[in-house]
């Protein structure tokens, strides 16, 4: 089956008017690719759009390119081609199309959770902006794709890219269920207290549920 993907950011709003052009790149095609896995998919084939101003330095886009096509590289994903134009104003926005592929009838969705199922995400939560994690995560496509393998394929999933506290009521409410968490059980990053792990967003770990024998 056919994965797509759309997602853009926007200056000052995902990155700040300094932030390292390689990373801006890098994030841009990396929150695509963190949406494929969290359906259980493998990435193939992104189309970029560039719109900016027309006073920025050309040395500006190629350090973006730089940055998206050595992510595109790690991941197997082919750049094949895209759309620029200037903006009227003083600015820059990325959008990026992304394909991606799973086996058929395989798709992992929000809408799958049971009562009864188990909580879990990949990793740590919170502090992603004051970090830097932003701009750095990894996609946790290799962890998806692993689940998917050894048939320990979870009931729902999807990616955090704004925060527990929002994310999760989206998963909830796709699925017909409610949930609990307990505040004490937060996996948060050293220093980050719960209520960051809940609300900071941008985490890009996978929020995923199981039936509690394969969670085990």
């Amino acid at each position: 089956d056919t994965l797509l993907k759309t997602d853009v950011v926007v200056e000052s709003v995902h990155f700040t008017p300094d932030t390292e052009p390689e990373l801006i790149g890098r994030k841009a095609l990396a929150r695509a690719i963190s949406d494929i896995a969290a359906m259980g998919g493998i990435p193939e084939h992104a189309l970029i759009t560039v719109l900016i101003a027309p006073n920025r330095p050309v040395e500006l886009l190629e350090g973006i390119y730089r940055g998206l096509h050595r992510l595109a590289t790690s991941y197997g994903v082919s750049v094949a081609g895209g759309e620029t134009s200037s903006l009227p104003y003083d600015g820059l926005v990325i959008n990026v199309a992304l394909t991606g592929r799973v086996e058929r009838g395989r798709a992992v969705l929000r809408s799958g959770a049971r009562v009864g199922d188990i909580l879990c995400v990949t990793g740590m939560l919170g502090g992603s902006f004051p970090s830097g994690r932003h701009l750095t995560f990894e996609p946790r496509v290799e962890i998806a794709r692993f689940l998917m393998d050894n048939k320990l394929v979870p009931s729902s999933m999807m990616d955090l890219s704004d925060g527990l506290a929002t994310d999760l009521p989206r998963l909830a409410d796709a699925s017909g269920c409610g949930f609990e968490l307990s505040p004490q059980d937060l996996p948060c990053h050293p220093g980050c207290t719960p209520r960051q792990a809940l609300t900071d967003g941008e985490d890009y770990e996978l929020l995923m549920t199981f039936a509690p024998e394969t969670a085990q």
